[in-house]
């Protein structure tokens, strides 16, 4: 056989056709499939994630605060400049001070801060901290750890008054946690939402927080 003829024959040879779509039609249908599970695993941790971190919110706000800094007793004097009149105890710290004429003068009925740690870091009541991470540790994506878990006690004058006990607005927050997708089409996708185009890390997962007002803690027995 002439090689042109034999170079016209394999042009033109339909042997095996079949085999090659099904493998591209199975390749398709795997990569649509385990797409559909990636995107129902991140729905699922999103969802759950959401409201174990509600609940934990609740559960900080009534407990014995983590981070030891945190003023859990009384609120004290704030930053009161030379001819202002000390204010009252009892007085709302969202209020201003005045002079003795009644003119403003500035400043701060209450010191006002912000407290901050992880629960890896928490150096205060530890089983308020194994109550938190149990609460959300089942529905955080694989991987997750206590240093992914924020608590913060921010300061609210609407709900303080000078002397009183320190009452915050209690936050708990999902930071800093990575979500690892099994399927191209999922870390795809998610480059839209700040992963590595390099795919050096795994996408971000959303940083979820939930905030409560406190209550009672200065002691949090009860709940």
């Amino acid at each position: 056989m002439s090689l042109p003829r034999a170079y016209r024959r394999f042009r033109g040879a339909e042997d095996g056709t079949t085999l090659v779509e099904l493998a591209m039609a199975v390749s398709l249908f795997l990569l649509v499939l385990f797409g559909t599970i990636d995107y129902a695993r991140f729905y699922f941790h999103y969802v759950a994630s959401e409201k174990a971190i509600g609940s934990a919110a609740r559960i900080a706000a009534v407990r014995p605060v983590v981070c030891s800094a945190t003023p859990a007793t009384f609120n004290t004097r704030g930053s009161t400049p030379a001819d202002a009149v000390p204010p009252e105890f009892g007085t709302s710290c969202g209020g201003a001070l005045f002079d003795a004429d009644g003119n403003p003068t500035g400043g701060s009925i209450c010191a006002a801060t912000t407290y901050s740690c992880t629960l890896d870091t928490a150096p205060g009541d530890s089983d308020t901290v194994d109550e938190l991470w149990r609460m959300v540790r089942g529905s955080l994506p694989p991987g997750a750890a206590r240093d992914n878990i924020r608590i913060s006690y921010a300061f609210d004058p609407g709900l303080n008054f000078l002397g009183g006990p320190y009452v915050p607005n209690v936050t708990v927050e999902i930071e800093n946690l990575e979500f690892n997708f099994i399927s191209p089409i999922g870390q795809l996708t998610m480059l839209s939402g700040g992963a590595d185009p390099n795919f050096d890390q795994s996408p971000p997962f959303p940083s979820l927080s939930a905030t409560v007002p406190g209550e009672d803690l200065a002691s949090g027995e009860d709940g």
